[in-house]
């Protein structure tokens, strides 16, 4: 009898097992499903789209040229953006990993199968967040670029070539990082690559982020023909596929001939020199990263701060320890925060580029507290995420076998966590920085404002924490990181920059910053009083997420 159906073959299991793998599974809950990280990330990226939809409701009405290119160029650089960040996250995607070459090696499986696999899962991640991003805006735009007067043909041929060099741009960053990845691991040894990858990694996002929020505007015919603009335009990628989707959509105009021209040369070689390097890096590095250890110790002992309370000290070494040495973290920490460096310099630096600044320095001071507002609130919110990520799962019994304290004590140490690894960093740095800009009195009223703020976010970090940081395994979708994200950007920018021009007029005179203090300082003992009183409620610590079961009782028996 013959069969039906065909055994799947080894390079779909592969690339299967590679997808869900962008995802450290060991990591995961139980009751978890790797695909639920994914649908929150498509979420995030649908509602963009759905974000650079709405002008053309709010237009309604016929767009200049000028301004359909600005679109056009924010698209293809959102594009760049996001693929960019996603390949650098997945950086160890691509190499040869010590651990698929044990367990794949011995088996009957070709070497180049499994580096196909392992592109290919990448390569599909990476569609699947361009094809969230572009879902709605990709359908409805290209109307809107087509060539005037073209009619269905023309709205076909924009539709092809926004989908074209979409494709083009995110192959062409995406290739760039692998290109980094294999420049650094042929010529770094394995153990100095491994040491430097977050060094690279949190370059390449601060590179990432600033150029798409600093770049300058030059979707104008005087801007793009502009001697001076000419060195920008040989380095800002963004630009070079405005101007082959001009090409390839029938509105090309003079000025984006030498644009589309980088555009094609940049696509054809960045490919090639990608496989290139990864291929050598694959046939020269495979042997030494099954021979040698990912990362080796010094051999030296540091001195870590000694902390009251065996138990605090313990909980502050363990999340210090934790995040310093778990490149994971470190690196989604460092995301975090070459994010909000990235906002704070779009967010300081947009008086002085479009000229506000003439409205008097008191605008500019305002938005610099402002920017440490929002500097803090982002690395406590980026700390209080990634704990939830555990360093080690099988070695949690630990704590759990130690425990002999109430909750509340342990909860509290993470607290503790909180105010030195987030908001101590950030507090330090303010303080060198202001204090070349503001007199005396005034940075010291602000530090201490802000001192009391970062009280108040740490007690708001661990009010919902039932785990210790680090240790507990990680649950998909109950984070909401979604609604943290649209929520942060909806209200938290609107709120923060009040806060910071509020901030400034209560500066103005010693009463007002007085006033200032004592209300921060009430506020952060209320937050204190009632975190400690929600903590004393905790019954146990958990180690373990598990998914809720919503039950409806249908009360049979009571009749």
């Amino acid at each position: 009898m013959r069969e039906s159906s065909r055994p799947p073959s080894q390079f779909r299991i592969l690339c299967r097992v590679f997808w869900l793998r962008v995802v450290d599974l060991e990591v995961l809950s139980p009751d978890s499903d790797a695909q639920t990280l994914l649908g929150h990330l498509a979420a995030i990226l649908a509602g963009v789209s759905v974000l650079f939809t709405a002008p053309t409701i709010l237009i309604g009405g016929p767009i200049a040229e000028p301004d359909l290119w600005t679109f056009e160029h924010l698209f293809f650089a959102t594009t760049l953006t996001v693929v960019g960040v996603l390949a650098v996250l997945s950086w160890d995607s691509s190499l040869p990993d010590r651990r698929d070459l044990l367990v794949l090696g011995p088996l009957p499986i070709p070497i180049h199968t499994i580096f196909a696999a392992k592109i290919s899962a990448l390569a599909g991640v990476l569609s699947f967040s361009v094809v969230a991003l572009n879902f709605l805006s990709g359908l409805i735009w290209p109307i809107l670029f087509s060539a005037s007067g073209s009619g269905v043909i023309g709205v076909a041929r924009s539709l092809i070539a926004y989908l074209i060099v979409t494709a083009g741009v995110a192959a062409f960053i995406f290739c760039c990082v692998l290109c980094l990845q294999g420049v650094a691991a042929l010529l770094l040894p394995r153990q100095l690559f491994l040491r430097s990858s977050s060094l690279l990694q949190v370059s390449a996002f601060i590179m990432l982020f600033g150029a798409y929020l600093l770049e300058p505007s030059l979707e104008s015919v005087d801007a793009l023909t502009a001697p001076g603009n000419q060195r920008y335009l040989e380095f800002l990628p963004s630009y070079w596929f405005l101007g082959l989707f001009q090409q390839l959509n029938g509105t090309m105009r003079p000025e984006f001939a030498p644009l589309a021209a980088r555009a094609w040369y940049a696509s054809a070689c960045a490919p090639i020199l990608a496989v290139a390097l990864l291929l050598l890096s694959w046939l020269l590095k495979r042997r030494r990263a099954v021979e040698q250890p990912d990362i080796t110790g010094n051999g030296e002992s540091r001195r870590w701060p000694k902390f009251s309370g065996a138990i605090s000290e313990a909980i502050m070494q363990f999340c210090a320890r934790s995040l310093l040495r778990s490149r994971q973290h470190r690196l989604l920490f460092a995301f975090y925060l070459s994010v909000g460096f990235a906002i704070v310099m779009l967010y300081t630096g947009l008086p002085q580029i479009h000229g506000f600044a003439a409205r008097g320095s008191e605008n500019v001071t305002a938005t610099y507290l402002a920017a440490s507002l929002m500097m803090l609130c982002i690395s406590v919110l980026g700390l209080r995420m990634i704990i939830s990520v555990p360093v080690e799962l099988r070695a949690n019994w630990v704590f759990q076998l130690t425990q002999i304290r109430k909750p509340v004590m342990y909860f509290s140490a993470a607290r503790m966590a909180f105010v030195l690894l987030a908001v101590a960093p950030i507090w330090v740095v303010t303080a060198a920085m202001m204090l070349w800009t503001l007199p005396l009195w005034r940075t010291a009223v602000h530090l201490l404002a802000l001192a009391c703020v970062g009280a108040i976010l740490a007690d708001l970090a661990i009010v919902s924490l039932h785990s210790l940081p680090f240790t507990c395994s990680y649950l998909p979708g109950k984070g909401k990181l979604h609604f943290v994200f649209w929520g942060g950007m909806l209200l938290g920018l609107p709120v923060i920059n009040a806060a910071g021009s509020l901030e400034w007029r209560l500066l103005v005179s010693r009463s007002g910053s007085a006033l200032m203090i004592v209300c921060v300082s009430l506020v952060a003992v209320i937050a204190r009083l009632w975190t400690n009183r929600r903590l004393g409620s905790a019954g146990t610590i958990v180690f373990q997420e598990e998914a809720t079961l919503d039950l409806l009782s249908l009360k049979l028996g009571s009749g």
